[in-house]
């Protein structure tokens, strides 16, 4: 494990460049070997976490496990010490990749959905606070926001959009103007539709009216690039098990330096230890008890490995797989066997393809496709009944697709192959394809 403290100016320099970096000639990412599955098995869920995890993160959680096992700030022995130096190491590096200049103010959650809770709940929103979400919001902002109009009376609104799932910027500008606006919260990319939203005219809009923004950047983060400070985005929300590639139970609240928030959950955090309230510095000041230093050992780790592959790279190979799927999948469409949902530019999605097979429940099909060619894809709502809403698929849901750095062509293809014979097989397609003549 590095010891050796680096400073957040060359980190950014050199993630800068990996973002920016050419993909080499023959360039490919390549599923692992697990000697526990199967190798046929073809793993298409990355919206809902990364697998297999990049090389290096297994081992740096047993590293530390084995060698290490001390708390961070609990004590001034040299595991102690080590423990608390891969952390550091893990904030700057998430302050770098997401464009955020205090890794002070990068914020261990326990995922994304938590990382949410902890920046709404340190507004201290009140009766009669607006907050605008967008159009598509997964229930991790959704809900602790209905439950606050619940039981403090703040108003929610929700902004309009196109039939892809792109909101409507204007409409978030004359909203704007609104008095008792305290709170923009927008996906980044929504975990059905794949929309990605312009979060940096979406947060220079804010920026001008004075009111703070909260990006969810659950499918996006570590697959495509995130400017956070220079965008305008106040509050970034992160898991680390998806695109960052690190495990689960991972995730990160960045703050930008002119922003606050009051601590949601306290108690000890090794430091001021004199004192019963609970401190004011940052990071302390928004986190409390033991860290997840398992975890945060192969978050960093993943994240090392994001700097060597580079975000532009991750992001070409997902763009090429994702517009070879989504061809295919409009073919088949044009044939009127299935419906796709969301953007139809590849250059405004991420890589997630849901579709609605008509005559065919989605679970059902998602059944077909792991018993008959194991392929292993998420059915239903995904937690985002708005973004169903906005897609004309509430309330069955959608077969949804998504990729991830380790996925190769041939699954794609193999994939393609599988989602075919489900849509033929459903009761429209069958009804659609005239019978063959008899022999004479």
């Amino acid at each position: 494990m590095n010891r050796d403290p680096f400073s957040l100016l060359e980190e950014r320099e050199r993630l800068q460049y990996a973002i920016n970096k050419p993909a080499p000639f023959g360039y490919s990412f390549s599923m692992l070997n697990d000697p526990q599955s199967s190798p046929n098995e073809i793993y298409l869920d990355h919206a809902a976490t990364s697998f297999p995890k990049p090389p290096g993160v297994i081992e740096a959680v047993v590293e530390w496990s084995r060698r290490l096992g001390a708390s961070a700030g609990r004590g001034d022995y040299p595991r102690a010490v080590e423990t608390g130096e891969m952390l550091r190491e893990c904030r700057v590096r998430l302050a770098a990749l997401l464009g955020y200049s205090d890794p002070d103010r990068v914020i261990f959650t326990l995922n994304c959905t938590d990382a949410l809770t902890v920046a709404l709940r340190g507004l201290r929103l009140r009766s009669g606070d607006v907050v605008i979400v967008g159009p598509t919001e997964h229930n991790s902002v959704m809900r602790p926001l209905n439950a606050m109009a619940r039981e403090e009376g703040v108003r929610v609104e929700r902004l309009p959009c196109d039939a892809e799932g792109f909101a409507d910027l204007e409409a978030l500008e004359r909203a704007l103007r609104g008095n008792r606006v305290r709170l923009v919260a927008l996906q980044h990319a929504s975990n059905v539709l794949g929309a990605l939203q312009d979060i940096a005219a979406a947060g220079s809009l804010c920026r001008a009216a004075g009111v703070p923004l909260l990006v969810d950047a659950a499918q996006t983060a570590g697959g495509i690039e995130i400017r956070g400070e220079e965008w305008g985005v106040t509050y970034l929300a992160v898991p680390g098990h998806k695109g960052l590639q690190g495990p689960l139970g991972t995730g990160a609240l960045l703050i930008a330096r002119e922003a606050d928030l009051e601590p949601f959950r306290m108690g000890g955090t090794g430091s001021v230890s004199e004192e019963e309230e609970h401190p004011r510095h940052y990071p302390d000041r928004l986190e409390a008890g033991s860290h997840n230093a398992f975890g945060l050992a192969g978050l960093s780790a993943a994240l090392r490995w994001l700097g060597e592959q580079g975000i532009g790279t991750i992001r070409r190979h997902e763009k090429r797989l994702i517009e070879s799927f989504l061809k295919e999948c409009f073919a088949l469409e044009k044939e009127g066997v299935l419906r796709v949902t969301g953007p139809r530019d590849f250059e405004r999605k991420s890589p997630v393809v849901a579709v609605d097979i008509p005559g065919i429940d989605p679970k059902e099909a998602a059944r077909r496709l792991w018993e008959k060619d194991r392929i292993m894809v998420r059915p239903g709502l995904h937690c985002a009944p708005g973004a169903h809403r906005v897609a004309g698929t509430w309330p069955r849901g959608s077969v949804r697709f998504s990729l991830g750095p380790m996925t190769t062509e041939e699954e794609i293809s193999r994939a393609l192959d599988a989602l075919r014979s489900v849509a033929a097989s459903s009761e429209v397609s069958k009804r659609a394809t005239p019978p063959v003549a008899a022999r004479s």
